[in-house]
């Protein structure tokens, strides 16, 4: 996607390995929300600009703007396993220590998200980007 920008592979793949060596942990592993409502409420900006390993590799790249233009804003509604929960996250899950009545946050699987989890696509019609104060309309 980010060659569909028009940056050369190597400037790319040179990017992507300097991120790829950062000491930030969670580049690499999937990150989930238990709460649909609070990404398709509060954090909006994902569905615009991708992960922020993918953000932050635009941005070094200085194509955010044309990034956000490729391919369609999705969530992607999962039953995942129990199993691919730290311990703690479940225990915060199931004592329901939430804020507001919805999660503060994402959370970090081990492992990946198999075909058999996924339940449903979802496309947001309308989207505030919040970097740019305006409404973003997808594609779909």
């Amino acid at each position: 996607m980010l060659s569909q920008c028009n940056i050369e592979e190597n400037d790319i793949l040179r990017c992507f390995n300097r991120r790829c060596r950062e000491e930030i942990h969670h580049y690499n592993l999937v990150c989930v929300n238990i709460s649909k409502e609070v990404l398709l409420n509060e954090a909006r900006h994902y569905f615009i600009y991708g992960s922020e390993f993918v953000c932050s590799i635009a941005a070094d790249l200085f194509c955010q703007n044309k990034l956000k233009k490729i391919g369609n804003s999705t969530l992607i509604d999962c039953c995942v396993a129990k199993e691919k929960f730290a311990a703690n996250d479940i225990k915060l899950i199931e004592d329901n220590k939430m804020l507001d009545g919805s999660w503060d946050g994402g959370i970090f699987l081990r492992g990946k998200i198999s075909a058999d989890e996924i339940l449903d696509y979802i496309h947001p019609q309308k989207i505030y980007d919040p970097l740019l104060s305006y409404y973003y309309h997808n594609k779909y």
